[in-house]
């Protein structure tokens, strides 16, 4: 073990011994290493006492480290790798994954730009009315148990080798999670302004073309079908929202002026969308001009 962590840190892994049936690190003041890399001393200090887990700490401090978590089971994982396969193959093979105690996998790699905190990726309602997770990630200020701690097994790579993607590169990752994605939020509330703005919002969700509003502003339809998957102005691959029964949910969190985990209908997409009051007074619905 001792021998691991020092490899991990070596590589530029914020490393710290951890409390397996805890899920936590067995420092008692951990948070420093969200923004350091502990010194070889103080690992050999740590694991020198017989610790049998460890954890690795995501983003900068480890070099912008990320971790896709599947979770229950890993039901979605093969959904997700059959994904990114077609959309790149050789970037699956690039990846460290791991197996969890629990059946569920771990899929990590370092990004070369900044990347955020933990994100929900794939959601589902159960039957409780609770929302289930079942593809997150570990990001900026995170943290995971993994191999060799007992029950992690690695199946690909090693943590000491972490591929470095591009933009790009992550964006088909995170991409193909929100692809599995059941659970889409209420829509966002109209953000009125004037007494006279809920009928013709009321309409417009109706019969609006909320597509040629995306459109206009950039966004282009990456994939069609009953649930569109759209992509964001300024990026190339992937996808960064969907449109589905008139809702459009955003998964993205550089999509401004739409928020991330945020769902609007068609006329808050209208008024978030538009540059000047004045494109409030062109919309046409059925040959009216409000």
């Amino acid at each position: 073990m001792i021998e691991t962590a020092q490899a991990y840190l070596d590589a530029g892994i914020s490393v710290l011994p951890a409390i397996a049936a805890q899920k936590r690190p067995a420092v008692a003041e951990w948070k420093p290493y969200q923004q350091r890399r502990p010194t070889a001393a103080e690992v050999r200090a740590w694991f020198s006492n017989g610790h049998s887990a460890l954890c690795l700490v995501c983003g900068s401090a480890s070099g912008n480290l990320e971790m896709l978590d599947f979770d229950a089971g890993g039901e979605l994982f093969e959904s997700w790798r059959e994904t990114v396969r077609t959309m790149a193959a050789e970037l699956l093979e690039r990846l460290v994954i791991e197996r969890t105690p629990s059946g569920g996998y771990h899929v990590a790699y370092r990004s070369e730009t900044e990347i955020c905190g933990n994100l929900k990726l794939a959601q589902r309602r159960l039957a409780d009315n609770k929302i289930a997770t079942l593809i997150e990630t570990r990001g900026e200020g995170g943290l995971f148990l993994c191999a060799p701690s007992p029950g992690y097994e690695l199946i690909q790579g090693d943590f000491s080798g972490l591929p470095i993607l591009t933009t790009e590169e992550r964006d088909i990752l995170l991409s193909a999670a929100w692809a599995l994605n059941e659970y889409v939020p209420a829509t966002e509330p109209i953000p009125v302004s004037g007494a006279n703005l809920a009928r013709p919002g009321d309409d417009y969700n109706a019969r609006g073309d909320v597509r040629s509003v995306l459109t206009k502003h950039g966004w282009i339809l990456a994939r069609a079908g009953e649930n569109e998957y759209w992509r964001r102005p300024g990026k190339t691959a992937g996808w960064s929202a969907t449109l589905k029964d008139r809702v459009f949910f955003v998964f993205s969190a550089n999509a401004a002026p739409f928020e991330q985990h945020k769902a609007y209908a068609p006329f808050a997409c209208l008024l978030y969308t538009s540059d000047a009051a004045d494109d409030l007074l062109c919309v046409d619905l059925g040959g009216r001009r409000i």
